[in-house]
């Protein structure tokens, strides 16, 4: 196996193949999306639409519940592609599926006591939808298993560079995400039905992600399955662990803005924030497509020659950067007609200032994933860990001042100042790893406009 993947990993060729696998496979939701989006809000109404939002960022962040172990699957694995997977390398990563399993049960569970607790006592609903609420989220809580269990397979899966059968999974996964809900309104316009097409689509890709995994890792068929113990997985938890930490305090300062939008405005006010950020976020299907292909890579790299990190880093930022600049200045300069011919006047009057803010937020935002994907690569993922864990607190401060003080657009300045700084963090922090700090943001400013 190992050869095999350094072969893909010194085809260059494959791996911008990959690169625009990815891109495919999280883009193409996007056009099901453009269309559905104003379906789903003129046949659920705001109220419920705005819901749906929420359960969206539960439904595709479970991922976060983890511990990091996908990634850290990923990283062992791709970090171990020059030697011999032997025999206890398997049962490390037999160790780890399993204890994501079991992690997502134990999530399950408390998100069934917890969450229902959380939306009845701080959220603003109407009387009619807190019963409904409730419901779906239960639903949603029954999906962390098999949502947490497809990460570490996908992980294996990305460490062997098999993006086609990953994307081969995420597009229609993806698709189904917002076409799955649009399709059950005419039998229902109930959020509990459209969680349950939720849950299933994701349940059905756990079954397709098993036999895959067992095709490319036929060896874990004869790898007897060991209960998880520290000592067996001790080389995923230390990697995983401050992954564990960065993504759960990313999501939290990246999500947690329209729960206090909702606290704070009202439900009603949600929509008019979070369908220009999930808009304009979209754009971050570029970089997760390029970091995805590159991170394994990088990883790999990482152990065998260096001056292949420091190519492989500056050519992902490269194609970031011309990318995604284009489509952020359109929708910064565009922003107001392009909400009116989407979704009409009154949501172009109250939510195109916001996308403008977003828009930039996001240009920024994309540029640092470069950087901390490479970070994580080589192996520091404590780095990124400390500066959440200084960040988060701060910004959930002043964001929810500036959402008090000026509504909605403070709640999208916060949320700018917060990629801005962390930007500048993570770009610093990058080039100063790649050993000679000048001479690395010298070349990474000519490669932009190359």
């Amino acid at each position: 196996m190992n050869q095999g993947v350094l072969h893909r990993l010194e085809n260059k060729r494959l791996l911008t193949r990959n690169m625009v696998l990815n891109l495919l496979g999280q883009g193409a939701p996007l056009l099901v999306a453009l269309f559905s989006v104003p379906l789903l809000i003129k046949g659920l109404g705001i109220e419920r639409f705005g819901i749906l939002t929420i359960v969206w960022v539960l439904v595709g962040y479970l991922s976060i519940l983890d511990f990091g172990l996908g990634r850290a699957l990923t990283h062992f694995i791709a970090q171990e592609i020059s030697g011999y997977l032997d025999s206890i390398a398997y049962r490390v990563i037999a160790s780890g599926l399993i204890a994501m399993a079991m992690i997502g049960v134990v999530a399950s569970l408390l998100g069934i006591l917890v969450f229902p607790w959380i939306i009845e006592n701080y959220f603003q609903f109407s009387a009619d939808l807190l019963a409904e609420t409730k419901a779906t989220i239960y639903l949603i809580a029954l999906a962390v298993p098999f949502t947490i269990s497809s990460v570490g397979m996908r992980g294996l899966l990305e460490a062997q560079q098999r993006f086609d059968i990953v994307n081969g999974i995420r597009i229609p996964l993806g698709i189904m995400n917002y076409l799955g809900p649009l399709l059950i309104i005419p039998v229902s316009r109930s959020l509990v039905a459209a969680a349950l097409v939720l849950v299933s689509i994701r349940v059905i890709a756990w079954i397709v992600y098993v036999y895959f995994m067992y095709r490319c890792y036929p060896e874990l068929r004869q790898t007897k399955l060991p209960m998880p113990s520290l000592n067996t997985i001790r080389p995923l938890l230390r990697f995983g662990g401050m992954v564990s930490i960065s993504n759960v305090l990313a999501s939290i300062a990246l999500y947690v803005d329209r729960f206090f939008v909702a606290s704070i405005l009202g439900t009603a006010q949600v929509a008019y924030y979070t369908t220009p950020f999930d808009a304009v976020t979209k754009l971050w299907v570029i970089p997760t497509a390029i970091m995805g292909v590159s991170f394994p890579a990088l990883t790999s790299w990482s152990k065998m020659d260096f001056k292949r990190v420091r190519e492989l880093y500056h050519r992902s930022m490269r194609v970031i950067f011309w990318l995604v600049t284009p489509a952020a200045l359109v929708i910064i300069i565009f922003a107001e007609p392009l909400l009116k011919f989407w979704l009409g006047r009154d949501f172009s009057e109250q939510s195109h200032a916001i996308l403008q803010i977003l828009a930039a937020g996001v240009l920024i935002n994309c540029l640092a994933q470069s950087s901390f994907g490479l970070i994580q690569a080589m192996g520091k993922p404590k780095i990124t860990a400390i500066f959440h864990i200084i960040e988060t607190p701060i910004y959930v401060m002043y964001m929810v001042m500036l959402t008090s003080t000026y509504g909605l657009i403070g709640t999208a300045l916060a949320w700018f100042i917060r990629v801005l700084i962390g930007g500048a963090l993570l770009f610093v922090t990058a080039n100063f790893i790649l050993k000679n700090a000048d001479e690395s943001i010298t070349n990474t400013a000519k490669a932009l406009v190359k």
